[in-house]
């Protein structure tokens, strides 16, 4: 888990300052219809980088999982998030929805860098000083990147390509503004989303039921030793009074 967290946390990082710096070149913050405006923009160089190198580190995890010895179980399922987040990168990319494509990897990304440094801190925090607070802001941090990935896609999938779209396709110009295609890509996003923050729920879940499970425990111990020491005083209550004062008597020698 450490060493986990700590690689992740360290390409999530770097993926997040280069991401944004894309962004904030082509002023997409302040000006957000510059989303779906000029479709299909140019793509200058870095661009074309930041996202190949985000297809790179998504296929050599797949088999980086075979080199770690990953359990058979848990290999399907890895592998598997892997070709979808291959898909899910390249499908935009492929289609020239580059703009929106690099503001929904920059908002991923920033989430993904807090949630593994937290855990970084839960893994070294032991006594549990900073566990809630950090698990609190992480999810928070999640959720909002879902929901403003979710915006962000319904705004510019739905209404702001709406507005130059065609009802044909020009391979030759790279041309895929189309209805179909636009709401099969804002089908697919909206997905993603749904799934992460369905995660997101599922592992506080998760937590909040093992917190309970580690409470429940020593409480549990706690009254089968009340019980038995309860139990024993009866015992000796229901002996007659020769045999009680030779117990007592017992007890005084052996402490003593």
């Amino acid at each position: 888990m450490f060493t986990t967290s700590g690689q992740l946390s360290v390409f999530y990082l770097v993926s997040a300052v280069w991401g944004l710096d894309i962004v904030l070149k082509e002023n997409l913050i302040f000006d957000i219809a510059r989303l779906w405006v000029d479709y299909p923009a140019p793509m200058p160089f870095l661009t074309k980088l930041y996202i190949i190198v985000q297809l790179a580190y998504n296929l050599h995890e797949i088999p980086e999982l075979y080199f770690q010895r990953t359990k058979k179980e848990e290999y399907v399922g890895k592998a598997t998030q892997s070709i979808a987040a291959l898909a899910l990168i390249y499908v935009p990319y492929f289609l020239n929805f580059n703009r929106l494509l690099v503001f929904l990897l920059v908002l991923h990304h920033i989430s993904e860098v807090f949630y593994h440094i937290f855990q970084l801190i839960q893994t070294v925090d032991k006594e549990e000083r900073f566990s809630k607070g950090t698990t609190l802001i992480s999810n928070i941090l999640q959720l909002l990147a879902r929901l403003g990935s979710i915006i962000l896609a319904i705004l510019t999938l739905w209404y702001g390509l709406a507005l130059g779209e065609q009802h044909e396709l020009d391979l030759q110009t790279g041309y895929f503004n189309t209805p179909v295609v636009r709401l099969a890509v804002l089908a697919g996003i909206l997905g993603l989303q749904m799934y992460l923050t369905f995660n997101v729920i599922n592992q506080e879940i998760a937590r909040s039921r093992e917190i309970k499970g580690a409470t429940v425990a020593p409480k549990a111990k706690t009254q089968k030793k009340e019980k038995s020491k309860k139990s024993k005083k009866n015992e000796e209550s229901d002996l007659p009074e020769v045999d009680q004062n030779t117990n007592k008597t017992l007890k005084k020698q052996k402490v003593k």
